[in-house]
């Protein structure tokens, strides 16, 4: 018994032989900040230049309504009326071509942030199945206790419920994980077979 305290003592205030020094934690992967992320605007500069032409049709849309409120001239009010709904008619197509810009631009965009993306993805399924190894070992861990029924609610249970049991096919993780090999990222043999 004093030799279990004193290994535990040695191992708490690091005295020990046995004790090794953990491995340098491993670089972190590179940030990918929104400034190195093509804009919209930089992959297409028709997308550009209607975003230009839109915001020229709402500025003269703003002053013709600000020139209706303060007019007081009947005339000059159906005047004004009549250039706000042509605004409002050309507007509608310029929108129209800024929508299809927006779906061509995202296309080249995407294919310029595939490789980033695909390694960020790695990255998570990396540490999501690090994580199930893990969650399975604490699991064990747990059932050793609860069957050797050892009362270890003290030891306060930090089960990761986010990603459900470790076995189950239906957990968040395994759902997570079938969908990373459906869409390619992964290998279906890397996902643990109780999970597949």
């Amino acid at each position: 018994m004093f030799a279990t305290k004193r290994r535990i003592l040695e191992v708490i205030t690091g005295n020990s032989p046995h004790v090794e020094e953990a491995p340098p934690a491993p670089a972190t992967p590179e940030v990918l900040t929104s400034a190195d992320i093509p804009t919209l605007k930089s992959a297409s500069p028709r997308y550009a230049e209607l975003c230009r032409r839109a915001a020229a049709l709402r500025d003269d849309a703003d002053r013709l309504r600000a020139e209706l409120a303060e007019t007081g001239d009947r005339e000059k009010f159906l005047a004004l009326e009549a250039q706000i709904a042509e605004n409002a008619r050309l507007q509608t197509p310029v929108n129209d071509e800024i929508r299809k810009e927006i779906a061509a631009a995202s296309v080249l965009i995407c294919a310029q942030v595939t490789p980033r993306h695909s390694e960020l993805v790695q990255a998570i399924a990396k540490a999501a199945l690090e994580l199930h190894r893990a969650n399975v070992q604490y699991t064990e861990f747990s059932a050793a206790l609860d069957r050797r029924s050892i009362k270890w609610s003290r030891l306060k249970p930090a089960f990761p419920q986010f990603v459900g049991h470790p076995r189950d096919k239906q957990s968040p993780l395994a759902r997570y994980l079938r969908q990373l090999v459906s869409d390619g990222f992964i290998e279906r043999g890397s996902v643990p077979k109780e999970l597949r």
